[in-house]
């Protein structure tokens, strides 16, 4: 006679554990490496002229919160300990001289990110690139980028340079090195 048995998909206990135990789970779970994938999306899609030389943008990931923030408030509470809300933008468009003539555009941060063991994925590389010495989009998107970078010391960076026609451009793109200079603390580019 063979025993059947139950095989659970669900830890019902877990409310039962000591805080202290809880937490230190919660902890060990906002360590889990995720890709976090970024990219810039102009603010404005109308086909207008603007009086001045960049297009408004924002930072944009198709990566949901992690689970954590959203299971329990108690996980909430040891989550937010390490994961930020982060790559929010700000910049002034038009006459740079007189503050009249001129916009302050911000756009609020929107995507979670554990800088210590996540991994940044810029998915849309052409968004801080230069090619033949003519740079594509805005530059000041990858500058913004890189400054986030150097001061929350990025760890682990992945670059798709799948559409590349000439990766080697790449690689010479002011922008990068100034990103890769300042990461005295990556581990890892991939």
């Amino acid at each position: 006679m063979s025993a059947k048995r139950n095989h659970s998909t669900s830890f019902t206990l877990f409310p039962e554990l000591s805080p202290e135990l809880r937490v230190m789970i919660w902890k060990c779970a906002c360590f889990v490496p995720r890709n976090v994938n970024i990219s810039t999306r102009d603010l404005w899609f109308l086909d207008t002229h603007y009086p001045w030389d960049t297009t408004p943008y924002c930072f944009t990931s198709p990566c949901p919160p992690p689970a954590i923030l959203h299971a329990t408030s108690e996980s909430r509470t040891e989550g937010l300990k390490y994961y930020t809300l982060d790559f929010s933008v700000e910049f002034i468009v038009g006459d740079y001289d007189e503050r009249r003539r001129s916009i302050t555009i911000t756009t609020l941060p929107t995507i979670y990110i554990n800088w210590t063991i996540d991994r940044l994925c810029i998915m849309k590389f052409i968004d801080i690139k230069v090619v033949d010495t003519v740079v594509y989009v805005a530059p000041e998107r990858g500058e913004s980028l890189a400054g986030l970078c150097e001061k929350r010391k990025l760890r682990y960076l992945s670059l798709n340079l799948g559409d590349a026609h000439d990766i080697k451009s790449y690689y010479t793109s002011d922008i990068l090195n100034d990103l890769i200079d300042a990461g005295v603390w990556l581990k890892e580019i991939i």
